[in-house]
């Protein structure tokens, strides 16, 4: 299980910051990097969440409780399907798009409150409005990047 947590923190650290040199700014979202990709490697953003989602299901659902183990899978299956509508700002993509990075996010919400506990979600609020405050412009951004994070320290912690 210590190598896909190994592999989600490297594939995010790498994917993140390649896009970041690269294009020398902050992306608005993670979705946003398909756009920023453009052409073939607009599907890296595909890959990226596809990688992620194989990796975090198992692992999580060795740690969650057997009441919460929808949880984890509405969270892996919505950023499977954000990932696998990379275009969305037109077209069908646009709201299977939106919707399941909407569930996805939801869903990781209610395991932090549910399962890593009270404090994760006031750390998470805290540590967003910190980087909010820093450039509002990429909230979402940060959002979603601090909420993997948030749930791979917390994986790593439940291991330690």
């Amino acid at each position: 299980m210590l190598i896909l947590i190994i592999v989600s923190i490297a594939i995010t650290v790498l994917y993140n910051s390649y896009i970041i040199i690269k294009y020398k700014k902050i992306p608005e979202s993670l979705s946003e990097t398909s756009y920023l990709l453009g052409g073939n490697k607009r599907y890296w953003f595909t890959g990226y969440c596809f990688i992620i989602s194989f990796c975090l299901l198992p692992v999580l659902f060795t740690i969650t409780l057997n009441n919460c183990l929808f949880l984890p899978f509405i969270f892996c299956g919505g950023l499977l399907f954000a990932g696998g509508s990379p275009l969305f700002r037109s077209g069908l993509d646009k709201p299977i798009h939106y919707i399941f990075s909407y569930l996805a996010f939801a869903a990781y919400i209610f395991y932090m409150i549910f399962c890593m506990g009270w404090i994760w979600l006031i750390g998470y609020l805290i540590v967003l409005g910190i980087l909010c405050a820093i450039k509002w412009k990429h909230y979402v951004y940060w959002a979603e990047i601090l909420a993997l994070f948030e749930i791979i320290i917390f994986i790593l912690c439940c291991y330690i």
